[in-house]
């Protein structure tokens, strides 16, 4: 084989590793002095299960101050499957304007975040 190239062929292949998606349900009106839910749909989108996992949520009034706080803890999520984790949010007084809905959810050294602002207007009669 002197002076001739050898054949050489690539491969590659993925490890796979787990995957989320996370779509939120927020309450469509905030009601003073009343209990919302909130729910949280998590999608396993990997080629893995989910092993286990947590979705801490907070709720923020329009002054940014904390009104609710909440964890909630998860185990297997199948391949192509998904769960719904809800909380009940129980209000007092609301204040007009946005309320700001922020989530991370944690799962096998991955963490998704995100934001939702949800606004108060107080029905007129």
């Amino acid at each position: 084989m002197a002076g001739k190239l050898a054949d050489i062929s690539q491969v590659s292949f993925e490890i796979p590793f787990p995957q989320s998606g996370i779509s939120l349900d927020p309450p469509p009106v905030l009601t003073p002095h009343s209990t919302s839910t909130i729910s949280f749909k998590i999608n396993n989108t990997g080629l893995v299960e989910i092993a286990s996992g947590s979705l801490n949520a907070i709720l923020k009034a329009p002054d940014n101050s904390v009104i609710w706080a909440g964890t909630s803890a998860f185990g297997i999520i199948p391949i192509a499957d998904s769960i719904t984790q809800s909380f009940k949010l129980p209000f007092g007084s609301l204040s007009f304007g946005g309320y700001q809905l922020e989530y991370n959810l944690s799962y096998d050294d991955k963490c998704l975040s995100g934001k939702q602002e949800i606004n108060y207007k107080p029905l007129i009669n």
